[in-house]
C-alpha cells in the first residue's frame, strides 16, 4: 500500500514538473512572438515617424498616418503585455509599477482613440485624442525595452570605453542622417555640412559651416536640440538610467563608465546618481529657461521655443543659438539679464555633476536644520565634505573666470571695447571669459580681438570645463594637478600631498598623458588646416583647433569658409576632444594582463 502511494505520489511530481517544463517552454514561444511583434512595430513605427516628420508633404495623408500610428501603437501594446508577463517574476516591484502605470496610461490612449466609451468622449483630455498621444506612448514603450541592446552588447567582448565612443558616433551618424530629410531644411545641404552639424550638437561644440537661423526648419532645429541634450549628458547616462528603470539594474559595464565618468564612490548607489543628475539637468534648464523667457521682449518670435534652446543649449554648453547673429543681435546685444542668465547656466553645466550634487547636499541640510530649529527638534549637523577633486574644480573653475575676465578687460579696454561705457566692458569681460570654456557663445564680433586676447582664450579653451560635466577641455583639475605636482618637485618633493590625502602616481601618469597627447592632436590638426587653407591666419587656424577639441565653438577665420578637407578635420577634432582621446585610443590599445615583475628602476637625465 506505502509502495503504490510513493509511486503514484512520485508520478504525480514527475507530471507537475513536465507540466511545469511545458508550461515554460509555452511562455518561452509567446515571449519569443511577442518580441517578433514588438521588433517589427517598432521599426514600423520608426519609419512611418520619420516619414512624417522628415518627407511628408502638405496634410493629405494625415487621416492615413493616423491610422497608421494607432495601428502600431496598438501591436506594441499587445506585445509589450505579453513580454511582461512572460518575465513579471525577473521585476522589481519599482520597475513593475512603473511599467504598469505606462501600460496603464497607454491603453487609455487606445481606448480614446477606438472610442471605446463614446459617451464620455466630451470628457476626454485634448491631449489622450491627439496625435502627439500615440507617437509618445509608442516611444515610451520601445525606450522600455532597449536595455536589450546594452545586453546585447554585454554578451559581446567590447570594452566599455570602446562602447563608449562608438555609441556618439552611432548618434552623430543618426543625427546627419535626420538633418538629411527635406522637412529639417529650408533649402538642400550637403551631407558634409549635416555630418559637420550633428558632429557639432553632439559633441557640443557651436561650431556651424550654415548660418542655424536661415538653413533649419523648425523640424532640423528640433533634432539639433535633440542631439545637443544626449551629447551634453551623455547617451551612458540615459541608457544606465533607463536601464535601472525598467529592468531594475543596469549592467556592470555601464555601471563602471557611469562610475568614471561621474566620479561614483559606490557602484550601489549609481541610480540615486542617475536620478540626481537628470533631475538637475531638467530642473535647472527648466529654470533657466523660465529666466530667459521673462528677459526676452515680449514681442519677440517664438519667444518660448528660443527660451527652451537657449536654456538647454547653454547647460550644456553647446554654444548654438537660433537669434539671427547669436547673442551679438542688436535686439539683445544689451539685455545683461539675458546674458547673466546665460552665463550662470554655462558656469553650472561647467563646473561638473559632483560639484552641483555636493552643493545640493550642503542646502538641502542647512534646510533641514533650519526648519528642525524652529520644530524645536534637536538634530546634529552632519559634514558634508568636498571631496579633493571636486574642490580642485571649483576653485579652479572660479580662479579661471576671474583671471580671465581680468585679463580680457585689460587687453580690450583700449581696442575693441574702446567705445563701450565701464559697465559693458565688464560684462563682456565677465561673459567672454565664461564662454571660452567650452561655451561658445559671443555677445561681441570676436574678430576685433587683439592677439594677446586671443591667446588668452586659447588657453581658456584648451583647460575647458570639469570633470563630469557637459563641457570638454583637458579639464581644471588636470591643470590644477599638473601646477600643484611641478611646484611639488620644484620644492624637492617626491609625494603629491593635496588636504589630507596623496595623490596617486597613475592620476599623475594620466594628467601627464591627457596634457602631450591633447598638445599632440591639436599641433597635428594645426599642420593639416595650414596646408589645406594656406590663406588664412595662422593665428586664427590655431585658435580653431583649439575651438574644436575643446568643444567651444568660437570662430576667427570664419568655418563657413573652409574646404571640405578642413571641415573634416575640425570633424575628428570635435569627435575626439568630446570623447577624450584617452578613452578613444585605451578603447583600442588598452590591456588587462598585468605583468607579474618588475624591472631595474632607471633614473634618465631630462636637463
Amino acid at each position: 500500500m506505502k509502495l503504490s502511494r510513493y509511486k503514484s505520489r512520485e508520478i504525480l511530481y514527475k507530471k507537475l514538473f513536465l507540466l511545469r517544463d511545458a508550461s515554460r517552454q509555452v511562455l518561452s514561444t509567446f515571449g519569443s512572438i511577442a518580441l517578433f511583434i514588438f521588433t517589427l512595430c517598432s521599426i514600423l513605427f520608426i519609419c512611418l515617424f520619420l516619414f512624417d516628420l522628415g518627407f511628408k508633404n502638405g496634410d493629405n495623408d494625415s487621416s492615413v498616418i493616423l491610422k497608421g500610428y494607432l495601428t502600431l501603437l496598438s501591436g506594441l501594446f499587445s506585445g509589450k503585455i505579453i513580454l511582461e508577463l512572460t518575465r513579471i517574476r525577473l521585476k522589481k516591484w519599482i520597475s513593475l509599477a512603473v511599467i504598469i502605470i505606462i501600460l496603464v496610461v497607454i491603453f487609455l490612449v487606445l481606448v480614446v482613440h477606438y472610442q471605446i466609451f463614446s459617451l464620455f468622449s466630451d470628457r476626454v483630455p485634448t491631449l489622450l485624442s491627439s496625435k502627439y498621444a500615440l507617437v509618445i506612448g509608442a516611444f515610451i514603450l520601445i525606450v522600455t525595452e532597449t536595455y536589450r541592446l546594452s545586453e546585447y552588447f554585454d554578451k559581446v567582448n567590447i570594452s566599455p570605453r570602446l562602447l563608449f565612443a562608438g555609441s556618439f558616433f552611432i548618434i552623430i551618424m543618426i543625427g546627419s542622417g535626420l538633418l538629411m530629410m527635406p522637412n529639417a531644411t529650408n533649402h538642400p545641404i550637403s551631407y558634409l555640412n549635416a555630418l559637420f552639424t550633428a558632429t557639432s550638437a553632439v559633441c557640443v561644440t557651436g561650431l556651424v559651416t550654415v548660418d542655424t537661423v536661415t538653413t533649419f526648419t523648425p523640424v532640423g532645429v528640433s533634432i539639433i536640440l535633440f542631439l545637443i541634450q544626449i551629447g551634453g549628458l551623455g547617451i551612458m547616462t540615459f541608457t544606465g538610467f533607463f536601464s535601472y528603470i525598467f529592468i531594475g539594474s543596469a549592467s556592470l559595464r555601464e555601471r563602471f563608465i557611469l562610475k568614471d565618468l561621474f566620479s561614483g564612490e559606490h557602484l550601489g548607489s549609481m541610480f540615486r546618481l542617475l536620478f540626481k543628475i537628470l533631475t538637475f539637468t531638467f530642473i535647472i534648464e527648466i529654470i533657466g529657461a523660465l529666466f530667459i523667457y521673462i528677459a526676452l521682449n515680449e514681442n519677440t518670435v517664438n519667444r518660448f521655443n528660443m527660451s527652451v534652446f537657449h536654456s538647454i543649449s547653454a547647460f550644456c554648453n553647446a554654444g548654438f543659438s537660433i537669434f539671427t547673429g547669436g547673442l551679438a543681435n542688436s535686439a539683445i546685444r544689451y539685455n545683461y539679464f539675458l546674458q547673466i542668465t546665460i552665463a550662470f547656466l554655462i558656469i553650472m553645466g561647467g563646473l561638473g555633476f559632483p560639484v552641483l550634487l555636493t552643493f545640493y547636499n550642503i542646502i538641502k541640510q542647512w534646510c533641514i536644520l533650519k526648519i528642525k530649529k524652529y520644530v524645536s527638534a534637536k538634530r546634529e549637523p552632519r559634514a558634508i565634505p568636498f571631496l579633493v577633486g571636486q574642490k580642485l574644480a571649483f576653485w579652479t573653475s572660479v580662479i579661471l573666470l576671474i583671471i580671465g575676465m581680468f585679463l580680457y578687460f585689460s587687453f580690450e579696454k583700449n581696442n575693441s571695447l574702446s567705445d563701450s561705457s565701464l559697465s559693458e566692458k565688464l560684462m563682456i569681460s565677465f561673459f567672454g571669459s565664461t564662454s571660452a570654456r567650452t561655451a561658445g557663445f559671443n555677445i561681441v564680433e570676436i574678430t576685433n580681438w587683439s592677439y594677446p586676447t586671443i591667446f588668452v582664450m586659447i588657453f581658456l579653451m584648451w583647460i575647458g570645463a570639469s570633470p563630469g560635466s557637459t563641457g570638454g577641455g583637458i579639464k581644471t583639475t588636470t591643470l590644477a594637478l599638473a601646477l600643484k605636482s611641478s611646484y611639488n618637485y620644484i620644492r624637492g618633493r617626491n609625494q603629491l600631498e593635496i588636504g589630507n590625502r596623496e595623490i596617486g602616481l597613475p592620476t599623475l601618469t594620466k594628467v601627464l598623458a591627457t596634457i602631450v597627447i591633447s598638445i599632440m592632436i591639436i599641433s597635428i590638426a594645426f599642420l593639416f588646416l595650414m596646408t589645406f587653407e594656406p590663406a588664412k591666419n595662422p593665428v586664427h587656424l590655431m585658435f580653431e583647433c583649439f575651438s574644436a577639441y575643446s568643444t567651444v565653438g568660437l570662430s576667427i577665420a570664419g568655418t563657413s569658409t573652409f574646404s571640405s578637407n578642413s571641415i573634416i578635420i575640425l570633424i575628428l577634432l570635435m569627435y575626439i576632444g568630446r570623447i577624450s582621446p584617452l578613452i578613444l585610443l585605451s578603447g583600442f590599445l588598452f590591456s588587462k594582463k598585468d605583468k607579474s615583475y618588475r624591472l631595474p628602476v632607471e633614473n634618465i637625465a631630462i636637463n
